[in-house]
């Protein structure tokens, strides 16, 4: 395992070993910048690589894309036993993406006040919570895919449809609005302050009956 790799060495490892770039962000880096096809899995000290698994199978070689040394040292604990899934990791593609030779995809981040903007403008929103959370209160006409069922519900959504992801925080949001660009979506947003957000706007409600 290369401890550290530029971004155009990480992307013919993936190529080689069939692997997978993870980008471990915060979202608002990711939305700033990423490798095409690149999954976000925010960092977490405890449960990352659970939250992987909704998404790669337990053998699929992984690249992690990072912040800090201090993320490399979490993962390293946290990945211990499986260790030689991890074919390194790459800091900031902002930094090191300069030697890749391929543009660098960025997504659009909103809050919950334009909502209703992009909902006139043909937008549905999807909110990827689990149902205990729904039942608390979403937004109004919002279309319930929770993110762990998210890659096999996705041909629900037909692949020309405009996108609106919202959680509660907007973390979940970012790993759902990457998976469904590395999908092929063309057009998807992040609702940053989720629906903790939008409740805390004071906005309407919808409820289930």
């Amino acid at each position: 395992m290369s401890s550290s790799l530029s971004l155009k060495t990480a992307i013919d490892l993936t190529q080689l070993n069939g692997g997978q770039l993870v980008d471990v962000r915060d979202p608002s880096a990711f939305a700033c910048g990423h490798q095409p096809g690149s999954l976000s899995i925010p960092y977490s000290r405890k449960g990352l690589g659970d939250r992987i698994g909704l998404f790669l199978s337990e053998d699929t070689p992984i690249i992690f894309v990072v912040e800090d040394e201090e993320q490399i040292a979490g993962i390293t604990v946290q990945f211990e036993g499986t260790i030689e899934r991890i074919l390194g990791f790459v800091r900031s593609p902002l930094e090191s993406g300069m030697d890749s030779h391929s543009e660098l995809t960025t997504i659009t981040e909103i809050t919950v006040k334009q909502i209703h903007e992009l909902v006139t403008d043909g937008y549905i929103v999807l909110d990827v919570r689990e149902p205990i959370e729904w039942d608390t209160g979403h937004v109004p006409n919002a279309k319930l895919i929770s993110l762990s069922n998210l890659e096999e519900e996705l041909p629900q959504i037909p692949i020309a449809t405009k996108v609106a992801v919202i959680c509660e925080a907007g973390i979940r949001s970012s790993s759902a609005v990457s998976l469904l660009l590395r999908s092929g979506f063309l057009e998807v947003v992040n609702v940053t302050d989720g629906t903790s957000g939008y409740r805390q706007a004071g906005l309407p409600l919808e409820f289930p009956d």
